[in-house]
């Protein structure tokens, strides 16, 4: 009896630490992402609000066209558009300190290697794996003299909205748009496509938010 007691405290115990440790790692999370808006907007909270948005326009999927085929294609309100109106105003804001050679040479290589590892998956769409495209856009953002006027080191800022920007452009053109060309090709799409359609867990959306979240980090840890 005593046994089954301290078997079931240590697993409450254990239970207990688990969750903390989640809570804290979720916690560290959201306050990282939170920085990186403040660096580049000056309010953290934007970020929760940016969030939040996501999560109720994710509802919305707005029709674009529909093929011969009869598959009908939507693109998602929270996970497409939002994330490109945040990637039009960055680039709006950014662009001048830009070296545009630069700046398509790291788009299209975002775009490739996004297209390089995405898929299609019957019953769940476009597929990517984020993290190789996620690693490789913070490399191209610390390593490519993309910046125009910085002789010793680029503003953090400037490389926060760069990764963002290669980022959603990479995975919304590499990872979704050039699938669609495949659309009624062997049966391969369901009879609805949304771009973004995942909301706030899809590429689209996440990709450049995490980017930005590996830039910060590896400035912080190697001062890059």
């Amino acid at each position: 009896m005593d046994d089954d007691i301290w078997t079931l405290v240590i697993a409450i115990i254990l239970v207990v630490a688990i969750i903390g440790v989640l809570l804290y790692v979720f916690y560290w999370l959201i306050t990282m992402q939170m920085k990186t808006f403040e660096i580049l907007f000056g309010n953290g909270w934007l970020y929760i609000a940016f969030f939040i948005a996501g999560l109720i326009f994710s509802l919305v999927n707005i029709p674009l066209y529909e093929t011969e085929e009869l598959d009908e294609v939507y693109v998602n309100l929270g996970g497409c558009i939002l994330p490109l109106i945040l990637t039009g105003y960055l680039l709006y804001k950014t662009w001048f300190l830009l070296n545009p050679i630069m700046f398509f040479v790291a788009t299209l290589t975002t775009i490739a290697i996004s297209r390089i590892v995405s898929w299609y998956k019957k019953g769940k769409g476009v597929l990517i794996a984020a993290i190789i495209v996620e690693i490789a856009s913070t490399l191209i953002v610390h390593f490519l003299p993309f910046a125009v006027g910085y002789l010793d080191k680029d503003p953090l800022s400037l490389k926060l909205a760069f990764g963002y920007i290669i980022g959603t452009l990479g995975v919304l053109i590499g990872g979704d748009i050039l699938h669609l060309g495949m659309i009624g090709r062997d049966g391969r799409w369901n009879d609805k496509l949304s771009i973004g359609g995942a909301g706030t867990k899809d590429g689209v959306w996440s990709i450049g938010l995490t980017i930005m979240l590996f830039v910060l980090l590896s400035h912080y840890i190697f001062g890059w």
